[in-house]
């Protein structure tokens, strides 16, 4: 539990590391919501930034957790058990079927949902759409917003980036002048995050493959991305986006990039399966 970070990472690799199951959460979740995820998924032991520890310490008075060791500067407790410890780690052995993560839902439509992840699963959205839809290698650099707690995040600032061994630039400030600043310090070259954020950037530019063959109606969707038109977006993916796709679907082609953010609305399941990186081609 804890902001996007090298800790934080670290954290997630050590927990499938030690053959463990590892749930991520975001740094904006107090304890109500915790306590929920914590039930649903049987979790017993926290690794927590030390600023946010507070929320889970509840949870581990009310007896949900076990134990709640925070980390992020020198003295916390995770980097004292740390400087006692070899450098070295053998990962336990573990099979491609074991399940490695459990990702919740934000629970913003009710109680969050979750889904149990093989450790194949982790690999297969890297050699099926980071491999063919990303063009990057181990001179890229990859930097965003979303939290490691969404896959979306997971696989944009944890996973790809390890797979093609390239580099992860996180933000120390946690602003789009912050992300403004990541990009042009650290010379990024794959960015995750969603329209507003692009918006806040001043990034007014838009590029698709439909503004090739139809970019009138490209530009409109684009636009009603910015203004928040939600009622605009949702017609338009159900006027020619969906059926786009379903049309594509109808024989093997080849990988494109979708425009991913906080679109499209959470009942069109088909478009954000295809953006978090599943392996249906588009």
């Amino acid at each position: 539990h804890g902001h996007n970070g090298a800790e934080l990472a670290a954290a997630w690799l050590a927990v499938v590391k030690i053959g463990a199951i590892v749930v991520t959460t975001m740094p904006m979740l107090r304890a109500r919501e915790l306590r929920t995820i914590a039930a649903k998924a049987d979790v017993k032991y926290a690794l927590c930034s030390h600023d946010l520890v507070y929320e889970l310490e509840l949870l581990m008075l009310e007896g949900v957790l076990l134990r709640v060791i925070p980390f992020g500067k020198d003295d916390a407790e995770l980097e004292c058990l740390m400087a006692a410890k070899p450098a070295d780690f053998t990962a336990v052995p573990t099979s491609q079927d074991d399940v490695c993560m459990i990702a919740f839902t934000s629970g913003t439509t009710g109680e969050p949902k979750a889904a149990m992840h093989f450790h194949r699963d982790v690999m297969a959205m890297c050699a099926t759409f980071a491999r063919h839809v990303l063009a990057a290698d181990s001179g890229s650099v990859f930097a965003g917003t979303p939290p490691l707690g969404f896959t979306f995040g997971l696989g944009g600032l944890l996973v790809f980036p390890l797979y093609f061994r390239a580099a992860i630039a996180f933000s120390e400030e946690r602003t789009p002048a912050g992300l403004a600043e990541t990009i042009a310090r650290h010379k990024v070259t794959h960015l995750f995050t969603a329209p507003a954020a692009y918006k806040a950037m001043g990034v007014l530019t838009y590029s698709s493959a439909v503004f090739n063959f139809i970019p009138r109606t490209a530009l409109e969707v684009h636009r009603a991305i910015a203004r928040d038109d939600h009622a605009t977006v949702a017609k338009l993916l159900a006027s020619f986006f969906m059926p786009y796709l379903d049309i594509r679907n109808c024989q093997p082609g080849y990988a494109v990039r979708f425009h991913r953010g906080h679109w499209p609305p959470r009942n069109a399941t088909s478009v954000s399966s295809v953006a978090s990186g599943a392996s249906s081609a588009i």
